[in-house]
């Protein structure tokens, strides 16, 4: 019996090796076509976007003037083909968007390979909210009150985005920010890195798992920075004028750069006051390091 199973094994192996040269010397385009859908409608009267995308990577963009776009572009086969959809309608001042290109379970091999870039005429909206289950997500030059992502799994990047209140939620993926102005930021990411360059306003940074990297010129708005496993890095060009920065670490080091503040503490936070302590810094890992240096 032992014999017996040995050359089993033996024959598919040799069949994977065999079946392995014969596909490698084959077509591998997989019978892969174009996807180029594209939908659009008029800009006029529309004060607040809505997306709902199921998996693909999304990108929001700077647009024309007079209409919003939404165009899915890439490669799918086999059934994938016919379950790629993507609707754009307009219900009263709202934008909707509904996106999806997951094939579910089927049978064979289906290969999808399609992003959503959406463009929209450059104003001010007073809402943009974004729910995604999977995908890369991206967002340049864009402008609203209230800006919020919700994302299941990929990363998220944003750059030049103006808000009155962001929320911004992936549950697994890194997050990147720069050169944008928001007077409220909250940030909150499950597993992955938050990076922050160049971003004007109060921020709220919190990961389970993961290093969060705040770049600044200067401490002039509240920050908080909390990290379950992982270390919290402050970077600012100047040294504090008038804060209080709170740190708290579990198992690691706090490092500052900076001298002319005075420590202060009780049992489970420390505390370093910069002049009148205005400007309130709260840093806390679980387990990592903390740093407040020098850009």
């Amino acid at each position: 019996m032992r014999n017996l199973v040995v050359f089993a094994l033996i024959l598919l192996l040799a069949g994977l090796v065999g079946g392995g040269f014969t596909f490698a010397g084959s077509d591998l385009s997989f019978g892969l076509k174009e996807v180029d859908i594209r939908k659009e409608i008029p800009a006029v009267g529309i004060a607040r976007l809505k997306v709902e995308s199921g998996s693909m990577d999304v990108a929001l963009v700077k647009g024309k003037a007079d209409v919003i776009e939404a165009a899915a572009t890439g490669k799918a086969n086999g059934k994938a083909l016919k379950k790629i959809r993507v609707e754009l309608v307009k219900e009263g001042d709202t934008a909707i968007l509904k996106s999806d290109a997951d094939t579910g379970f089927t049978m064979g091999l289906n290969i999808v390979n399609v992003n959503l870039e959406i463009s929209l005429p450059e104003r001010q909206y007073d809402s943009i909210i974004v729910d995604s289950g999977s995908g890369d997500i991206s967002f340049e030059g864009l402008k609203a009150s209230v800006l919020e992502l919700d994302n299941g799994s990929g990363n998220v990047e944003i750059s030049e985005v103006e808000a009155d209140g962001a929320k911004i939620k992936t549950s697994s993926g890194n997050l990147s920010i720069e050169e944008s102005r928001m007077n409220e930021l909250e940030t909150t990411v499950g597993s992955g890195n938050i990076r922050l360059t160049d971003v004007e306003g109060a921020i709220r940074a919190k990961t389970s798992s993961g290093n969060i990297r705040v770049e600044l010129d200067a401490l002039m708005h509240p920050l908080e920075a909390r990290s379950g496993s992982g270390n919290v890095t402050i970077q600012t060009k100047k040294a504090p004028e008038s804060a209080a920065v709170s740190y708290s670490t579990g198992s690691g080091t706090f490092r500052i750069d900076w001298g002319g503040g005075e420590k202060k503490g009780d049992a489970d936070t420390d505390t370093i006051v910069f002049g009148n302590g205005e400007i309130p810094v709260r840093l806390s890992a679980g387990s990592g390091n903390i740093s407040l240096k020098q850009r």
